[in-house]
């Protein structure tokens, strides 16, 4: 596996990052970076779930819904954390902020806007904890 750049980059990708790699040339170059080793992100077992759901919604087979599975639990290429992280939850930014504060990651990837400062209230941020876009994180890593 080559390595890019900043291998010391680790994110969190959201799940819509992954789903729309298929078609989104930033999501999928995102998603080369990791490939290439780039980047490493973060997944725990709530994240783990809701990437198999995107997988499985895009109608992907059984067995490269399994690949993607070994991929993102790798020691090679991902930070599996199996552990309970509390952040199976119905839905909203919780279950990346508390993937990025058990990572830690410096980033969080995500298609979505940033939660807002609700949100946030509820939940806050991470110190030192980006919310990016696809475009923007990949405009970040070329300065």
């Amino acid at each position: 596996m080559s390595r890019g750049n900043r291998s010391d980059a680790t994110v969190v990708l959201a799940a819509c990052v992954i789903g729309r790699s298929f078609f989104d040339p930033p999501c999928r170059r995102v998603l080369e970076l990791w490939r290439d080793g780039a980047i490493r992100p973060v997944v725990t077992p709530a994240l783990l779930k809701r990437y198999a759901r995107v997988l499985n919604g895009l109608g992907l087979p059984y067995r490269l819904v399994r690949q993607w599975a070994l991929w993102f639990t790798s020691p090679e290429t991902s930070l599996y954390l199996d552990c309970e992280d509390g952040s199976i939850v119905a839905g909203g930014p919780e279950i990346y902020l508390n993937a990025a504060r058990l990572g830690p990651a410096n980033v969080i990837v995500a298609a979505a806007a940033r939660p807002s400062r609700e949100a946030d209230e509820a939940h806050p941020f991470p110190p030192n904890v980006a919310w990016l876009s696809p475009a923007d994180f990949l405009a970040s890593r070329e300065t």
